[in-house]
């Protein structure tokens, strides 16, 4: 007989012999073809690859939803500062904005179109923008300080920043609050002249011109604000002096511009700078009183949506 059997490209082999040497009953082992063998092989190493390979990345895997655990996880990194967070570029902008509402200032308005017309306008000008430098230059300086040695640009300080955004709107809406409720008796003071700033401008003159400038332009909540979000933005320390600088000058548009634009043309400016002083003196407070409860509300929403984990 044939000791084995051909058939097609697959080889049986021959029948296994029993101890004594006869022939028993076939031995039931498995059967592979040797084609077939490094095949699976190569199966299982590529499956154990890809699988290390998710494990690593800590990610579903490839066409893969999104699950609820791993969306849960997204959320709470967002939320306790381990995710991205707010990128430098949306902080800068922030900070520019309550550099706008930090500028809108109709007392210092009122004080440029004063010593715009005083015997000595340029030097007397120069003085308060010089004063007004001052002031909001070192307070911008000193509170980025602070709050960098606070760590508030670390990632894992995230809810700070909401936190003291948060915080600062209140205190601006608290303050819209208080000037609401003082605005007659405000109003009664300026018109009988019996403020503080009222009374060092009767007189206008280049020595006192520096103080009104320091006093005008002490910071406010929103400047504050704006500083934090610079403070925030996580940027290199020449990025951080840029945009504390056009913080500043932002802050200061209420004196700089008239004065350029009296160099330029000081008759048509003093004009229009007395024109508008009157309606300045009539309606500031009520403007006063929009932007700062606009800011703190601003200012709320934002710190209330980040502490939640709505924004990033």
């Amino acid at each position: 007989m044939l000791g084995c059997l051909n058939l097609g490209s697959h080889v049986l082999p021959p029948r296994a012999r029993t101890v004594g040497g006869s022939h028993g009953p076939p031995a039931h082992r498995p059967y592979y073809s040797k084609s077939v063998i490094p095949a699976l092989q190569t199966v299982t190493r590529r499956s154990r690859d890809g699988s290390a390979a998710r494990r690593r990345d800590n990610s579903p895997g490839a066409g893969e939803a999104q699950t609820p655990a791993t969306g849960d996880a997204a959320r709470h990194d967002r939320r306790h500062g381990t995710g991205p967070g707010p990128g430098p570029d949306s902080m800068l902008i922030q900070a520019a904005g309550l550099a706008v509402l930090a500028a809108i200032s109709p007392t210092a308005l009122i004080v440029s179109a004063v010593f715009l017309g005083a015997e000595n306008p340029r030097r007397t000008a120069l003085l308060y923008l010089a004063g007004a430098l001052l002031i909001t230059g070192s307070m911008a300086v000193a509170v980025f300080v602070v709050l960098q040695a606070g760590e508030i640009s670390r990632p894992h300080h995230h809810d700070i920043h909401y936190g003291v955004q948060l915080g600062l709107g209140l205190l601006l809406l608290a303050t819209a609050l208080l000037l609401g409720r003082r605005a007659r008796r405000a109003r009664e003071r300026a018109k009988e002249g019996k403020g503080l700033i009222s009374r060092m401008i009767a007189r206008p003159n280049p020595k006192i011109a520096f103080v009104v400038g320091v006093l005008v332009y002490l910071p406010s909540i929103t400047f504050v604000a704006a500083i934090e979000a610079v403070a925030a933005a996580r940027g290199t320390l020449a990025a951080s002096a840029l945009a504390l600088l056009v913080v500043v000058v932002i802050t200061l548009i209420c004196v700089w511009v008239p004065f350029v634009f009296f160099m330029v043309a000081p008759e048509r400016t003093t004009h229009l700078l007395h024109r508008f002083n009157g309606w300045l003196r009539a309606n500031g407070r009520t403007i006063v009183i929009c932007v700062v409860t606009f800011a703190g509300s601003l200012l709320v929403i934002n710190g209330a949506l980040g502490l939640t984990g709505v924004v990033a």
